[in-house]
């Protein structure tokens, strides 16, 4: 099987509490996943430090029901090269 990091817990040190909110309903369900080829060198930050603080989505300030998440990798193989 594969090996998958995610990058989020990489990268902060903890998983994603939520990238979608409802009147109803919280949760993770989008994820960005890496194998041992890549390296996660930095995600975009959460719109909230808390995520209970966090109100439903989509709204006027965020179009749509998932939140954005991203990550910059590079190749493991091209490390050495920043060193």
């Amino acid at each position: 099987g594969m090996n998958l990091t995610d990058c989020y817990f990489e990268g902060l040190g903890k998983t994603v509490p939520i990238t979608t909110k409802t009147r109803d309903w919280a949760g993770a369900i989008d994820y960005i996943w890496r194998d041992e080829g890549l390296r996660c060198l930095r995600v975009l930050e959460l719109p909230f430090d808390n995520a209970d603080d966090f109100w439903p989505i989509p709204d006027r300030w965020y179009a749509s029901d998932h939140l954005a998440l991203g990550a910059d990798f590079m190749w493991a193989q091209d490390l050495g090269a920043l060193d």
